[in-house]
């Protein structure tokens, strides 16, 4: 009838799992409080961060919501699945992350050095920017094509929290691609990093060019979903020639004295 050892019930197995789970809660809890919520949305500050964090996801508060909605509307495919989104402001330098691109769980870092660099006033969009764009890469997730690990969502997820919070770029990196001699042609091709300024400095380019240059609205881009810009070019003119229109377009402007000094992600302009 066996060896003899004992096999512990599923009760138990239950009991033990929900007791890890309970200690989980408990570290969580107190290494990270939990400091306002909305309907969608719940906040956490690392102990260690102090009021000022809390201050920071007061903040957050304001315009989360709003925002989301405004995210709805452009992906149009409703609420992303498992929420609430969970917020963390942790002590660390870094400016916003999470584990995978469809994951609610949001760090966001207090950022001590950026913090000594801009007023509080820009502080407050840059937090907001930076939580806008992450939950960009959630509704990504929810699409066919679009990958926040790859440069074109990397650059969606930039340009649409630009869209949303103007007053909170503070990292553009069009200047890098337009660095490049000859230009590189990240339309027609795809980066597998969301690392690369190059790369993501064409697609923030790029995408803005379709919207503000072009008059596309950012319904019809997202939903133009494909893995090369080149394909959302495609899908939204019928044409393959994506690349050769949009360089031919950076280029004359340049001979006509634009996109000299560029230190913004969106420098066409606004009509």
């Amino acid at each position: 009838m066996g060896s003899g050892a004992k096999h512990p019930c599923k009760l138990e197995v239950l009991r033990a799992k929900f007791s890890d789970h309970m200690d989980d809660l408990m570290t969580e809890s107190i290494e990270f409080p939990m400091t306002g919520e909305t309907r969608n949305f719940r906040f956490f500050v690392q102990n260690t961060v102090g009021a000022a964090g809390v201050a920071v996801t007061d903040l957050l508060q304001q315009n989360c919501e709003v925002d989301l909605n405004k995210l709805i509307g452009i992906f149009n495919k409703g609420l992303p699945p498992e929420l609430p989104f969970k917020i963390v402001i942790d002590e660390s330098d870094d400016g916003a992350s999470h584990s995978g691109c469809s994951e609610t769980e949001i760090h966001i870092g207090f950022n001590k050095t950026l913090r000594s660099k801009f007023s509080p006033g820009k502080m407050a969009s840059i937090y907001r920017l930076l939580l806008v764009a992450e939950v960009v890469e959630v509704f990504e997730a929810m699409m066919r094509e679009w990958n926040c690990g790859f440069a074109p969502g990397e650059g969606l997820s930039r340009v649409l929290a630009l869209y949303v919070v103007p007053a909170g770029e503070f990292n553009s990196t069009s200047a890098d691609w337009l660095a490049t001699k000859p230009l590189q042609n990240w339309v027609a091709q795809i980066d597998p990093s969301d690392q690369n300024p190059v790369s993501i400095g064409c697609a923030v380019l790029f995408l803005n060019w379709l919207h503000y240059v072009k008059g596309f609205s950012w319904v019809d881009i997202v939903a133009a979903d494909s893995g090369k810009l080149s394909g959302v070019y495609k899908a939204l003119t019928k044409s393959d020639n994506g690349w050769a229109v949009f360089s031919a377009d950076i280029e004359a402007r340049r001979k006509a004295g634009q996109l000299t000094d560029v230190v913004t992600d969106q420098p066409f302009p606004v009509e």
